[in-house]
């Protein structure tokens, strides 16, 4: 069972380096700078043990699928600057990472900053430490 989800749990120890990249990004003029910031505002806080397992976190493993396709995926969200593999990787700094950001597993979440007139959305089905 799915569910639509404006719940956002961050580990208290990402927020410091989430909130330097957003403020990075609004300073270049990008748009997803404040995304991050607002999602960021609307987040839970908690330690580390206290977020739970099924929540996407910076170096946790997402299964997820776009709700207009079949097409499943596994990557790992990330900082941009800790980029080594590529494929297996997503960074935060993107709309779809930014969706997945904090959500949890059977979560649907709409993926804003696309530019798209109608953006799609994405539901989590699996997340890894």
């Amino acid at each position: 069972m799915c569910r639509m989800s404006n719940a956002v749990v961050v580990c208290g120890a990402d927020v410091a380096k989430l909130t330097r990249l957003a403020h990075d990004l609004v300073d270049r003029l990008d748009p997803l700078g404040p995304l991050l910031l607002r999602k960021l505002e609307r987040a839970d806080v908690h330690e580390a043990d206290k977020v739970a397992a099924s929540s996407v976190s910076l170096d946790s493993f997402a299964t997820y699928r776009l709700l207009d396709s079949d097409r499943t995926e596994r990557r790992r969200l990330i900082l941009p600057q800790d980029s080594m593999w590529p494929p297996a990787e997503l960074s935060v700094a993107s709309p779809l990472g930014i969706a997945l950001l904090g959500v949890s597993a059977r979560d649907r979440v709409r993926v804003e900053g696309t530019g798209m007139q109608e953006p799609p959305w994405v539901e989590v089905l699996n997340v890894e430490g």
